[in-house]
């Protein structure tokens, strides 16, 4: 075989990968989910809107159930601890019946959720193209976890994109339309 077909084929192949349909979650990211029907629902790492675009992370359920399915990521805490963080994201939904979020949880020892939000009220639903969404908490001086992602409570599919954690000042808060006040 000729090696520059070889090769072609090789790129192919990775490309294919790379850019190509629904894959596993990648390391780091778990999913988890409250929902009596979990096998109607997937979580998965999305075709890559371009090129150079990272994959998204993805949440879709077939059916409407009682509870949720929630996809999340730990963040490095060290950096964090006693100070208030902000998560900005892109998040999409499709065909949402229910509510989909993004969400941000600090733990200290013993106390899970010590500071939390997982945007109430400002809940995303329907369909909507890409968005930014902002989270933040007060992460405790003894903090042992910092966990993120996103959530969909009933039917449809959301996707998150293009996470980013910052300390932001103490008067950093989100308002009801999801944007820096």
């Amino acid at each position: 075989m000729n090696w520059k077909v070889l090769l072609l084929a090789c790129v192919v192949a990775w490309a294919a990968k790379e850019w190509g349909g629904e894959q596993p979650l990648p390391p780091g990211w778990w999913w988890a989910s409250t929902r009596a029907d979990t096998a109607s629902c997937q979580a998965f790492s999305d075709a890559r809107p371009s090129i150079s675009a990272p994959r998204p992370i993805s949440l879709r359920c077939g059916t409407t159930a009682p509870g949720y399915v929630a996809a999340r990521f730990a963040f490095p805490l060290e950096a964090h601890r006693g100070k208030r963080v902000a998560l900005f994201a892109q998040v999409r939904v499709e065909g949402v019946e229910g509510r989909a979020r993004l969400w941000l949880r600090a733990d200290r020892p013993g106390q899970m959720g010590a500071s939390y939000d997982d945007m109430v009220g400002r809940e995303l639903s329907g369909t909507t193209d890409w968005v930014t969404s902002i989270v933040r908490v007060d992460v405790p001086a003894d903090g042992s976890t910092l966990f993120g992602g996103i959530a969909l409570e009933g039917k449809g599919k959301v996707s998150i994109s293009s996470m980013q954690l910052v300390s932001v000042g103490p008067d950093f808060e989100v308002n009801a339309a999801g944007q820096p006040r």
